[in-house]
């Protein structure tokens, strides 16, 4: 079991303190809270489930992830770009 150094505590108490927010709020937080995987967060299942042929085609699948990635890509803003209201 690894020790909390009493550094990365006031690290974390600094951090959450220049925002105005209690840094005891965000660590309680953290011990209710159910630990989560990579692949668990971004459900790599559900997104492999949305790729369904309609047709026996080769190239489907080709279309269906090109579109899925151009349709996600753009509803994400761009790094440093402020999403419109």
């Amino acid at each position: 079991m690894h020790n909390i150094n009493s550094d990365l505590l006031q690290r974390v108490e600094e951090k959450f303190q220049a925002i105005g927010q209690n840094p005891g709020t965000h660590l309680e937080g953290l011990v209710w809270a159910k630990p989560i995987t990579y692949w668990d967060y971004i459900h790599t299942d559900v997104l492999l489930n949305l790729q369904l042929q309609r047709t026996t085609l080769p190239d489907e699948m080709v279309f269906i992830m090109y579109h899925q990635i151009n349709e996600g890509d753009g509803a994400l803003p761009r790094c440093g770009e402020i999403p419109a209201k």
